[in-house]
């Protein structure tokens, strides 16, 4: 079997792009202080044995985590596995837009959306971070990849395995049922006539196999006591800030957001109208929730960059030169950014310190972006402080705020516990950083002495506190 370089000559494109975006991802692994330190401890708990709603508490679906412990165990390391878990569904949603858009329009237009999802500044910092946004995105896509080609049972499983990454995905099934509707609903002569096509059975299917889904790990876990729960009992956000995210996420991708906004002019297209339906019903869908953080807004970058990617070839060639060099400019810059890797020599200042100053026996706790990452590196345990065995406590006031947990119970738990360390950050947030709780401070201040100190470029001054009635 032979490979005509000149018939697959937009694949050999796409596999040079995946390479070097690829060998760059390689050189800017580092550590960092963000959520995916406790996704990554979550998922090396898994393969301890624990089990995710029943032994610790988790605010998302299981994919994410289920997902990075396999990873994890694969590579038989669990920063390098973790990272590489979010490089393989990067990847995977770079080839399924390319392939998306191929079956839509063609293969130039799969190159092009593909080349701005890769070269973008969010591929290169949201989507190396294991918070479950590249999974949620590869399904999503995968998933209008089958509905692209009238597979509703591919599609609605792939879609099923969305929402259990990230529950924001479910937006998607109504971009699907829209999208049907204009399939079944034909207006023809001021006379409305309906087409019950076999293959636009997405409307019953769909919710079948994601209630399935979702049946199948509620019989084992506490899935829904927990998401929807923490999620329900969140403090709403103003919808003005909730808009003005939105539109500073457009702002900061402009160079894609506008040619793929002008893609309304082209919705007589039906293969490119779904693609439309399904960014405007996600942002609306995200806008919408109660409590959202930008970041948020990147299950929708993927159909950003194939509504640009299509948009571009319906300009004439002068134009098309000048967004070339358009996306090439932000391309060159966001490289340019994310090869300057971030100083996180605290990361090991803290764990050299845990390392020399505990035992293994020895266990910690405090704010969960740091203590999480610094338990699995010197692997010392967090100490347990949610009332499941073995639970862990993610020490953010979203928790407090929805009355998932308490205060009082956190510190009663670690008084009883064998922890020895207790980390807090001293910036904006002062010392309630811990835990988001205003009476947390005064028990730093009464049952604990401060040791040391470390400073970071991001988060501030971090704190080490050692409890003074340790044994």
């Amino acid at each position: 079997m032979e490979f005509s370089l000149e018939k697959n000559k937009y694949t050999a494109i796409l596999a040079v792009i995946l390479i070097v975006s690829t060998i760059i991802r390689f050189y800017g692994i580092s550590y960092s202080y963000s959520d995916e330190n406790v996704y990554i401890y979550m998922g090396r708990q898994i393969l301890k044995g624990f089990i995710p709603y029943r032994d610790f508490f988790c605010a998302h679906p299981p994919i994410l985590l289920y997902s990075t412990a396999f990873f994890e165990m694969i590579f038989n390391n669990i920063f390098f596995g973790s990272k590489m878990s979010v490089l393989f569904y990067s990847i995977g949603t770079a080839v399924l837009i390319f392939l998306a858009m191929k079956k839509i329009a063609d293969e130039k237009t799969g190159i092009i959306s593909s080349f701005l999802f890769i070269f973008s500044s969010n591929y290169f910092s949201l989507f190396d971070k294991v918070l479950g946004f590249d999974i949620a995105c590869f399904f999503m896509i995968l998933a209008v990849y089958f509905y692209a080609q009238n597979k509703p049972i591919k599609s609605s499983t792939a879609l099923a395995f969305a929402i259990l990454s990230r529950l924001f995905s479910v937006f998607l099934f109504f971009s699907f049922f829209i999208d049907s509707i204009f399939e079944l609903v034909k207006i023809k002569k001021n006379k409305i006539k309906f087409s019950l096509d076999k293959n636009k059975i997405y409307l019953l299917l769909t919710p079948a196999v994601v209630l399935l889904v979702f049946f199948i790990f509620s019989t084992f876990s506490n899935i829904f006591g927990q998401t929807i729960f923490f999620h329900a009992q969140k403090q709403v956000m103003p919808f003005s800030y909730k808009f003005s995210m939105f539109v500073q996420y457009l702002f900061e991708y402009w160079y894609i957001s506008f040619p793929a906004l002008i893609s309304i002019l082209f919705l007589k297209d039906k293969k490119i109208r779904v693609i439309f339906i399904s960014f405007f019903v996600l942002s609306s869908g995200i806008i919408f929730q109660k409590l959202i953080f930008s970041m948020y807004f990147s299950l929708t970058f993927p159909f950003l960059c194939m509504l640009a990617g299509y948009t571009f070839f319906k300009f004439d060639k002068n134009i098309k030169a000048l967004l070339l060099v358009i996306f090439v400019f932000p391309v060159l810059f966001n490289l340019e950014s994310f090869l300057k890797k971030q100083d996180f020599l605290t990361v090991s200042q803290i764990t050299d310190y845990i390392e020399k100053n505990t035992d293994k026996n020895d266990t910690i706790n405090g704010y969960s972006t740091i203590a999480t990452i610094v338990s699995y590196l010197t692997e010392r345990e967090l100490s347990p402080s949610y009332r499941e065995p073995g639970g862990f406590i993610d020490t953010t006031n979203k928790r407090f705020d929805a009355k998932v947990d308490t205060i009082d119970y956190f510190i009663e738990t670690l008084e009883k516990s064998n922890s020895k360390y207790i980390f807090c950050l001293l910036n904006d947030e002062s010392l309630q950083g811990v835990c988001g709780v205003s009476n947390f401070p005064e028990y730093l201040q009464n049952n604990c002495t401060l040791e040391a100190q470390f400073f970071e470029q991001l988060k501030g001054t971090i704190l080490i506190f050692r409890r003074n009635n340790y044994i």
